[in-house]
């Protein structure tokens, strides 16, 4: 990735998270919203998910990260079934489990930055949202600066020479 490039996805990136700051928590009619991460390790997720939550409440979202296998489950898992033949049982079971109201969406990660821009700007556009309208806001007159006299100080000051 250029320098050019980087600096405009590191925009792209700190932008969504603005987006994602606004009180996006109330869904509409108040349901919640769960998203799971599923992949191999250095996959980008810890990533991602760090830079969805690090501008959000940790009162309103929570964030649960789920033991690795242990050794014997993973050995189990890995002795049955070959690179090929996993794949094709991760598809089957992305098609078997996906569903309408709990879709599963595959992300092309091999560039984790844009990876993760794509993972930020699907999430946001899942949820609606409505940002609050302009608030009309009175200022107060400012008050006249005429007759003010700064308060003595027993406190030693810093000499202002410039």
């Amino acid at each position: 990735m250029s320098k050019a490039n980087k600096k405009s996805a590191h925009r792209k990136d700190h932008h969504h998270q603005a987006a994602a700051a606004p009180d996006r928590s109330a869904a509409p009619d108040g349901a919640r919203v769960c998203i799971v991460f599923e992949g191999v390790d250095s996959a980008g997720k810890g990533g991602t998910i760090r830079r969805i939550t690090e501008r959000t409440s940790p009162r309103v979202f929570k964030h649960i990260a789920l033991p690795a296998p242990d050794a014997r489950v993973s050995r189990r898992c890995t002795s049955n079934a070959t690179w090929r033949t996993s794949r094709r049982l991760g598809r089957t079971m992305l098609v078997d489990t996906s569903s309408g109201w709990a879709p599963w969406h595959i992300v092309d990660n091999h560039d984790k930055k844009r990876g993760r821009l794509n993972i930020i700007t699907h999430l946001l556009s899942q949820i609606p949202y409505e940002p609050p309208g302009p608030m009309d806001v009175k200022m107060p007159k400012p008050p006249s600066h005429s007759g003010y006299v700064e308060p003595e100080s027993s406190r030693p000051n810093i000499p202002t020479p410039f």
